[in-house]
């Protein structure tokens, strides 16, 4: 997704306000490491973009959502995932973006990049997450493999992430990612080659 559009006119007043509210969610996550503040503030851009917050709640299937409000949610979401002080908030956050699956503000980008938090996340969180982790990792390829006629060689970064960050799963289970097909496959050492010993 690109970032370079420039609303003018009273939507840019609005999605100002927005684009303040996303950077402060990342700057008390991140670099102050607060984040009770973060989620003040992102509890704050949810109501400002009128999303459900219960959790049985359907998301407005036919909201429309402007590019800034896109933007501002999924920056932010993917922050509080990223900088959860635990997996079980990390995966509270990261349900709720699944939640959204009927509007723009779920798209495939987003949830590549939440998976791959949400993996970072459990792969910290000790070996009792590591089959979560897996959980998410086959989502995440399964969605890398929906967009991949689309993007062809566009994701190819996210893909070098993503096999980053899922290494310990990977180890864990013996698996290796097949990015022909998108898809956890075993994994076989190479055969140690032979060296005589007889001179």
């Amino acid at each position: 997704m690109s970032f370079d559009h420039n609303p003018s006119g009273p939507t840019a007043s609005k999605n100002g306000s927005l684009r303040a509210l996303q950077s402060s969610i990342l700057n008390e996550a991140k670099d102050r490491c607060d984040f009770k503040k973060a989620e003040e503030l992102f509890l704050e851009l949810v109501h400002q973009l009128d999303i459900p917050l219960a959790r049985h709640a359907a998301a407005i299937e036919h909201r429309e959502y402007t590019f800034g409000e896109i933007v501002a949610f999924q920056r932010s979401i993917a922050t509080m995932v990223r900088y959860a002080p635990n997996a079980q908030r990390a995966i509270d956050y990261f349900t709720f973006l699944m939640r959204q699956r009927t509007t723009a503000l779920l798209d495939d980008d987003i949830l590549q990049t939440c998976s791959i938090n949400m993996i970072y996340v459990y792969c910290h969180a000790g070996e009792e997450y590591m089959g979560k982790a897996k959980e998410i990792l086959e989502l995440a390829l399964a969605s890398f493999a929906a967009t991949k006629a689309e993007k062809w060689d566009d994701q190819s970064a996210t893909e070098e992430v993503l096999k980053s960050v899922s290494m310990p799963v990977l180890k864990y289970f013996r698996l290796k990612i097949s990015f022909d097909r998108y898809e956890l496959q075993p994994y076989r050492p190479p055969p140690r080659s032979y060296q005589s010993t007889t001179s």
